[in-house]
């Protein structure tokens, strides 16, 4: 802790029916984050969000959203059709 400071790591899943329509309703979720992104989570403002669909960081394009908010930590979004 001294050298990197303290790392905190939280996982939430949101599920969806197993169907068709479920999927849909996925790709509906990630389509409204991309086109009117919140401004802020909780209390904490957005300064930039990533879009792993146009490749990132050298690695594959991915249905993925970074949220970096004002105090330093991210929220990841990651549909998965598992």
């Amino acid at each position: 802790y001294r050298k990197f400071g303290v790392h905190r790591e939280s996982l939430t899943n949101l599920a969806f029916s197993d169907t068709q329509a479920g999927m849909e309703q996925m790709n509906e979720l990630m389509k409204r984050l991309r086109s009117k992104p919140p401004i802020q989570i909780g209390k904490q403002a957005i300064t930039s969000i990533d879009d792993y669909r146009l490749s990132k960081d050298n690695l594959p394009p991915s249905d993925v959203l970074r949220f970096w908010l004002a105090d330093g930590s991210k929220l990841v979004i990651r549909p998965s059709g598992t």
